[in-house]
């Protein structure tokens, strides 16, 4: 008998040294979008969207601060970093990024090009795993129209074989667009990333539906998205 509640003591150890790693798991994870940095004070399109391009630099940093404090591990830029592709406001945002030992993982937007994204990131699309989280990068950057970008064959094959079920995925366009509609373009991507988390900008509003969470504006993060209209390009 006394043998036997030792063996089941025994047990109940092993089962707790088993499961503790899965239950402390998880990266604390923060997400901004759309900083469009650059020297305009006020960018409105016209659907009244409203960003403010002048003071994304001094939000990045109070953002990245509070994070430090928070001891969040990562902080993901959903992309559209910059309002022109400024080179020189995308060295900016990458020195900042370095001072406040926060992690930044930096998504390219459709505002962005290629040159000034490369300052922030040698990488289009990739993957990063903290504390047992995988955060999967897309480049969701093509030009379609309407701005409605895509995820194209090579990154969706790419992708099937690094998905795991820790899986988030960040991108900058949202599979839905500025109407509500589902582009055909995302049938394959939705189907392969049907399980997992999904993070976008884009938009200039907040929305979120099933596995869809889109962040607005770090300059302007109150709207909520309000779908309809011309499908205007943002």
């Amino acid at each position: 008998m006394r043998k036997s509640k030792i063996l089941n003591l025994l047990e109940i150890i092993l089962l707790f040294a088993f499961f503790l790693p899965l239950a402390c798991r998880g990266a604390n994870i923060d997400f901004i979008a759309d900083m469009h940095a650059g020297k305009w004070k006020r960018r409105i399109d016209s659907r009244g969207s409203i960003v403010y391009p002048a003071r994304a630099i001094i939000e990045f940093r109070r953002r990245l601060i509070n994070d430090a404090n928070r001891k969040v591990d990562a902080l993901v830029v959903l992309g559209d970093n910059t309002q022109d592709g400024s080179k020189k406001y995308a060295r900016r945002l990458r020195d900042i990024a370095k001072r406040y030992g926060v992690k930044v993982i930096w998504v390219e937007g459709n505002h962005d090009s290629d040159d000034s994204f490369s300052i922030v990131s040698f990488r289009k699309y990739y993957f990063v795993d903290i504390k047992g989280t995988r955060i999967i990068v897309l480049d969701s950057t093509e030009k379609f129209p309407k701005s409605t970008g895509w995820i194209d064959s090579e990154q969706i094959q790419w992708l099937k074989k690094v998905i795991t079920s820790n899986s988030i995925i960040a991108m900058h366009h949202p599979y839905i667009d500025s109407n509500g509609n589902y582009p055909n373009i995302y049938s394959e991507f939705r189907q392969v990333a049907k399980d997992i988390p999904i993070y976008a900008g884009h938009l200039h509003c907040s929305y979120r539906e099933n596995n869809l969470t889109v962040i607005p504006p770090l300059t302007n993060p109150v709207k909520e998205c309000g779908f309809g209209g011309n499908g205007v390009s943002y």
